[in-house]
Protein backbone atom coordinates (compact mmCIF):
# COMPACT_ATOMS: atom_id res chain seq x y z
CA UNK A 1 0.00 0.00 0.00
CA UNK A 2 2.63 2.19 0.48
CA UNK A 3 4.93 1.90 -2.84
CA UNK A 4 1.30 2.44 -4.45
CA UNK A 5 0.99 5.72 -2.22
CA UNK A 6 4.60 6.60 -3.38
CA UNK A 7 4.47 6.39 -6.79
CA UNK A 8 0.84 8.09 -7.04
CA UNK A 9 2.43 10.93 -4.94
CA UNK A 10 5.49 11.33 -6.92
CA UNK A 11 3.96 10.87 -10.53
CA UNK A 12 0.78 12.58 -10.21
CA UNK A 13 -0.33 16.13 -11.69
CA UNK A 14 -2.32 16.83 -8.40
CA UNK A 15 -0.16 18.42 -5.66
CA UNK A 16 1.79 15.70 -3.69
CA UNK A 17 0.48 17.48 -0.07
CA UNK A 18 -2.72 17.07 -1.18
CA UNK A 19 -2.39 13.02 -2.40
CA UNK A 20 -0.51 12.44 1.19
CA UNK A 21 -3.30 13.94 3.19
CA UNK A 22 -5.81 12.21 1.22
CA UNK A 23 -3.99 8.98 1.87
CA UNK A 24 -3.80 9.49 5.66
CA UNK A 25 -7.44 10.98 5.15
CA UNK A 26 -7.96 6.95 4.18
CA UNK A 27 -6.46 5.38 6.67
CA UNK A 28 -7.50 6.97 9.69
CA UNK A 29 -11.56 7.19 8.31
CA UNK A 30 -13.98 4.40 9.49
CA UNK A 31 -14.09 1.70 6.55
CA UNK A 32 -10.97 3.17 5.27
CA UNK A 33 -8.77 0.46 6.70
CA UNK A 34 -11.12 -2.76 7.84
CA UNK A 35 -8.19 -4.82 6.24
CA UNK A 36 -5.05 -3.26 8.26
CA UNK A 37 -3.95 -4.26 11.59
CA UNK A 38 -3.34 -1.78 14.40
CA UNK A 39 0.32 -2.56 13.76
CA UNK A 40 0.33 -2.03 9.96
CA UNK A 41 -1.89 1.36 10.29
CA UNK A 42 0.83 2.52 12.82
CA UNK A 43 3.85 1.24 10.34
CA UNK A 44 1.70 3.46 7.22
CA UNK A 45 1.42 6.31 9.91
CA UNK A 46 5.14 5.90 10.38
CA UNK A 47 5.75 5.91 6.47
CA UNK A 48 3.54 8.62 5.60
CA UNK A 49 5.70 10.95 8.19
CA UNK A 50 8.96 9.95 6.53
CA UNK A 51 7.33 10.49 2.87
CA UNK A 52 6.50 13.92 4.21
CA UNK A 53 10.07 15.03 4.72
CA UNK A 54 10.61 14.51 1.05
CA UNK A 55 7.91 17.32 0.14
CA UNK A 56 8.74 20.76 -0.21
CA UNK A 57 4.78 22.73 0.56
CA UNK A 58 4.51 20.78 4.02
CA UNK A 59 2.65 23.80 4.52
CA UNK A 60 -0.50 23.03 2.27
CA UNK A 61 -0.13 19.22 3.36
CA UNK A 62 -0.97 20.70 7.03
CA UNK A 63 -3.97 22.52 5.34
CA UNK A 64 -5.28 19.76 3.38
CA UNK A 65 -4.77 17.50 6.19
CA UNK A 66 -6.79 19.79 8.96
CA UNK A 67 -9.26 20.07 6.93
CA UNK A 68 -9.68 16.40 6.40
CA UNK A 69 -9.06 16.19 10.15
CA UNK A 70 -11.96 18.38 10.79
CA UNK A 71 -14.66 16.16 8.76
CA UNK A 72 -13.49 13.39 10.71
CA UNK A 73 -14.04 14.90 13.56
CA UNK A 74 -17.06 16.68 13.30
CA UNK A 75 -18.80 13.71 11.93
CA UNK A 76 -17.40 11.20 13.63
CA UNK A 77 -16.02 9.58 10.67
CA UNK A 78 -12.53 8.50 12.58
CA UNK A 79 -11.83 5.21 12.99
CA UNK A 80 -9.40 5.13 16.19
CA UNK A 81 -8.82 8.20 18.39
CA UNK A 82 -5.42 6.56 19.30
CA UNK A 83 -4.26 6.43 15.62
CA UNK A 84 -5.24 10.43 15.35
CA UNK A 85 -3.23 11.25 18.63
CA UNK A 86 -0.47 8.71 16.99
CA UNK A 87 -0.35 10.63 13.78
CA UNK A 88 -0.30 14.25 15.41
CA UNK A 89 2.41 12.84 17.76
CA UNK A 90 4.55 11.54 14.84
CA UNK A 91 4.04 14.91 12.82
CA UNK A 92 4.90 16.98 15.65
CA UNK A 93 8.55 15.17 16.04
CA UNK A 94 9.25 15.52 12.17
CA UNK A 95 7.47 18.99 11.58
CA UNK A 96 7.67 20.76 15.18
CA UNK A 97 4.90 21.78 17.52
CA UNK A 98 4.01 24.71 15.68
CA UNK A 99 2.90 22.42 12.52
CA UNK A 100 0.44 20.29 14.40
CA UNK A 101 -0.84 22.82 17.46
CA UNK A 102 -4.24 23.92 15.19
CA UNK A 103 -4.58 19.92 14.86
CA UNK A 104 -3.83 18.68 18.71
CA UNK A 105 -6.36 22.23 20.02
CA UNK A 106 -9.11 20.35 17.38
CA UNK A 107 -8.59 16.63 19.20
CA UNK A 108 -8.65 18.68 22.17
CA UNK A 109 -12.07 20.63 21.48
CA UNK A 110 -13.83 17.34 19.97
CA UNK A 111 -12.81 15.47 23.55
CA UNK A 112 -13.78 18.20 25.55
CA UNK A 113 -17.07 18.81 23.38
CA UNK A 114 -17.69 14.99 24.47
CA UNK A 115 -17.36 15.68 27.77
CA UNK A 116 -19.41 18.58 28.05
CA UNK A 117 -21.76 16.69 25.49
CA UNK A 118 -22.11 13.85 28.23
CA UNK A 119 -22.12 16.71 31.49
CA UNK A 120 -25.84 17.87 29.59
CA UNK A 121 -27.17 15.06 29.09
CA UNK A 122 -26.61 13.53 32.47
CA UNK A 123 -28.09 17.39 33.77
CA UNK A 124 -31.20 16.56 31.53
CA UNK A 125 -31.55 12.95 33.40
CA UNK A 126 -31.17 14.45 36.78
CA UNK A 127 -33.93 17.43 36.51
CA UNK A 128 -36.01 14.95 34.31
CA UNK A 129 -38.86 17.56 33.95
CA UNK A 130 -40.71 18.22 30.61
CA UNK A 131 -39.79 22.12 30.89
CA UNK A 132 -35.72 20.88 31.24
CA UNK A 133 -35.69 18.41 28.90
CA UNK A 134 -37.25 19.06 25.25
CA UNK A 135 -37.16 15.55 24.16
CA UNK A 136 -35.25 15.84 21.46
CA UNK A 137 -31.64 14.65 20.92
CA UNK A 138 -29.16 17.50 20.41
CA UNK A 139 -25.19 17.75 20.36
CA UNK A 140 -23.37 21.15 21.07
CA UNK A 141 -19.84 20.89 20.15
CA UNK A 142 -18.30 24.26 21.37
CA UNK A 143 -14.85 24.86 19.33
CA UNK A 144 -11.83 27.33 19.57
CA UNK A 145 -12.09 29.48 16.30
CA UNK A 146 -8.09 29.81 16.02
CA UNK A 147 -7.98 25.75 15.25
CA UNK A 148 -11.02 24.80 13.09
CA UNK A 149 -11.07 26.00 9.18
CA UNK A 150 -13.20 28.32 8.26
CA UNK A 151 -15.95 27.81 6.55
CA UNK A 152 -19.17 30.40 5.24
CA UNK A 153 -21.26 31.12 7.72
CA UNK A 154 -25.01 31.35 7.47
CA UNK A 155 -28.18 32.70 9.68
CA UNK A 156 -29.90 29.10 11.81
CA UNK A 157 -33.52 29.67 12.15
CA UNK A 158 -34.88 26.87 14.96
CA UNK A 159 -37.92 25.29 14.61
CA UNK A 160 -40.18 26.30 17.43
CA UNK A 161 -39.72 22.85 18.88
CA UNK A 162 -36.00 23.41 19.87
CA UNK A 163 -36.52 26.76 21.30
CA UNK A 164 -36.59 24.90 24.99
CA UNK A 165 -33.32 23.29 23.88
CA UNK A 166 -31.85 27.01 23.16
CA UNK A 167 -32.86 28.16 26.17
CA UNK A 168 -31.17 24.96 27.98
CA UNK A 169 -27.79 25.36 26.10
CA UNK A 170 -27.64 29.48 27.03
CA UNK A 171 -27.49 30.46 23.23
Amino acid sequence: MYKIASRTILFSTSSSAELLASFCDNILKKGGNEKLSDEAIEETLEKVVKLLAYISDKDFFAEFYRKKLARRLLFDKSANDEHERSILTKLKQQCGGQFTSKMKGMVTDLTLAKENQSNFEEYLRVRDNKNVNPGIDLTINVLTTGFWPTYKSFDLSLPAEMAPSEYLTGS
